[in-house]
């Protein structure tokens, strides 16, 4: 390696298109190993591996200076500061400054391929990877801007979705940009509702009591109804018995009220004797005793009679509070018993099933009616938001995907305002 003393220090900070006294000897180095002005690769590879300048933008300055610059007698101690020639970077193009802002080397490294737009040529010799990676020799790079780029992979998109339909992508992908039409959804929705009311119906007038409880627990209800059909069991059970007790007591009521009637006749008639008998007092006293017994158990018959009916008027009251009871809650229950009220609130409740399950999962939807995405679109079962589909999926993989460059070494950087999309070609 030729030395130069504090050559390296001067020229790393010196690191722009200024001509430096480091810079000259190097241009005398250059000359006096045959190398031409123009021998970009040649001079390149001189200042970094004969003279050991690391930074690649730095030695690719001194490669254009010293082109500008080049004598032919090689005497460049002669040269005053105004006349050194200074290039500027404008005056290459945003895509010539881009790629030398990419490699970390001066836009004047490469040359435009002028077969080929936006093909670039390095001239000095540029690798695809870094040192930690197996490298290869760039032979051109292809430069865009990625909005460009971009709009030419959905553009591809759109011309594979008209080729081959929605199949191109994969449908799980494509579910978030899915929506659901709900006016051909609830109509859907009716129909199936109503083939499984007739299906549960089996040609028959009404529904079994185990179908219909099967039914109820379809629509999630099973708990509410077996809580008010117990609740209603309950007050029916209680008048149920109530009744029967009631039924006895009548019996009782009627035993008695017949017992008290037959008392009484005795005593009439015993009475009717002892007015129209002999009125010896013999006569009198013999029935005394008999009226006075019988008019005894009469008044404890009575005193029951009154007792029993109480009771029965007491159980009439409870029923009655217990029928109320049980008949405000069948206005609730009713809609479960009644098959008419329950077909209703059977359609209600599955079709809101139906359209939730539509709502969340509406790739089985279009399974289930036997369509592919194509299919329900074409149907009016669904809507496509077609172009955020497109965007997300370029921006998700990238656009090199979809425009088959995944065999070719591709980037994408920023420089200044814009963004860049690169395709680096090796040999």
């Amino acid at each position: 390696m030729i030395k130069f003393k504090n050559i390296l220090v001067e020229v790393v900070r010196y690191n722009n298109y200024e001509v430096k006294k480091p810079y000259i000897r190097i241009f005398k180095a250059l000359f006096n190993h045959g190398l031409k002005k123009d021998d970009y690769n040649g001079v390149f590879k001189f200042i970094t591996d004969r003279i050991g300048i690391e930074d690649r933008e730095t030695a690719s300055i001194i490669t254009v200076l010293y082109d500008k610059n080049f004598k032919p007698d090689g005497d460049f101690d002669g040269v005053k500061d105004t006349q050194w020639v200074i290039p500027s970077d404008y005056e290459k193009d945003e895509w010539g400054r881009a790629l030398g802002y990419y490699f970390d080397v001066s836009p004047f490294m490469f040359e435009t391929l002028i077969s080929r737009t936006k093909y670039y040529k390095p001239l000095i010799e540029l690798y695809q990877g870094n040192t930690n990676t197996p490298t290869k020799l760039i032979s051109n790079v292809q430069i865009f801007r990625y909005e460009e780029i971009v709009n030419e992979a959905r553009r591809r998109i759109h011309n594979r979705i008209d080729e081959e339909g929605w199949e191109y992508f994969d449908s799980g992908f494509l579910e978030k940009y899915i929506d659901v039409n709900m006016d051909t959804a609830e109509y859907n929705a009716e129909q199936r509702v109503e083939e499984e009311w007739d299906n549960f119906l089996n040609k028959k007038e009404s529904l079994k009591l185990s179908t219909k409880e099967g039914m109820i627990e379809d629509i999630g209800l099973v708990d509410e109804y077996f809580e008010w059909k117990e609740e209603i069991e309950y007050y029916r059970n209680d008048i149920k018995e109530l009744k029967k007790e009631k039924q006895t007591l009548e019996y009782k009521s009627e035993k008695v009220y017949r017992e008290m009637s037959n008392i009484s006749l005795n005593i009439e008639t015993l009475s009717d004797t002892v007015d129209y008998g002999d009125d010896e007092q013999e006569y009198y006293s013999m029935y005394d005793s008999d009226i006075d017994d019988l008019s005894s158990k009469l008044n404890r018959l009575e005193s029951i009679y009154e007792e029993i009916n109480s009771d029965i008027d007491y159980i009439d009251t409870q029923i009655n509070e217990l029928t109320a009871h049980h008949d405000d809650l069948y206005l609730d229950f009713e809609i479960y018993d009644n098959d008419n009220k329950f077909k209703s609130l059977y359609k209600e409740r599955r079709m809101e099933q139906i359209l939730a399950d539509i709502e969340d999962d509406p790739l089985q939807y279009i399974w289930d009616s036997g369509l592919d995405i194509d299919g329900a679109l074409r149907e009016d079962l669904i809507t496509l938001d077609e172009d955020l589909a497109i965007k997300e999926a370029v921006e998700s993989d990238g656009p090199a995907y979809f425009l088959d460059l995944d065999d070719y070494y591709t980037d994408e950087f920023g420089y200044q305002d814009n963004y860049y999309f690169i395709i680096i070609n090796v040999e």
